[in-house]
């Protein structure tokens, strides 16, 4: 008995998520294979990047991340330019100053440690 097959691939290669077809049909998986099966199947994980993410192991750890050149121009396209102190006016410094928070955004204080 093998494991199914989802967008042609064997689910024991995707995340190490146990097998539940509700999770599968309603969210998205991230597939996850060694180095050495990727080198195996490079055409096959290519071809898998260019929908969703492949992320390549090492030792039991992620390495690399295989994205399609669409969403890698994508992220470049997010890339946010970086001011120094003095490219704000007085009036700017002072409104950052003053700005405070929404409430709802203390839900991600836990990232700043």
């Amino acid at each position: 008995m093998g494991f199914p097959k989802r967008d042609g691939f064997d689910l024991d290669i995707f995340s190490s998520r146990a097998y539940n077809p509700d999770y599968l049909e309603n969210m998205w998986v991230m597939i996850r294979v060694t180095a050495v099966e990727f080198q195996k199947k490079i055409g096959l994980y290519q071809d898998a990047a260019l929908s969703q993410p492949v992320t390549v192991t090492r030792n039991g750890r992620d390495r690399t991340v295989v994205i399609s050149a669409e969403e890698y121009h994508r992220l470049k396209r997010r890339d946010r330019e970086v001011l120094g102190l003095d490219d704000f006016t007085a009036e700017d410094l002072a409104a950052i100053r003053d700005a405070e928070a929404p409430a709802d955004a203390a839900q991600f204080d836990h990232e700043a440690n």
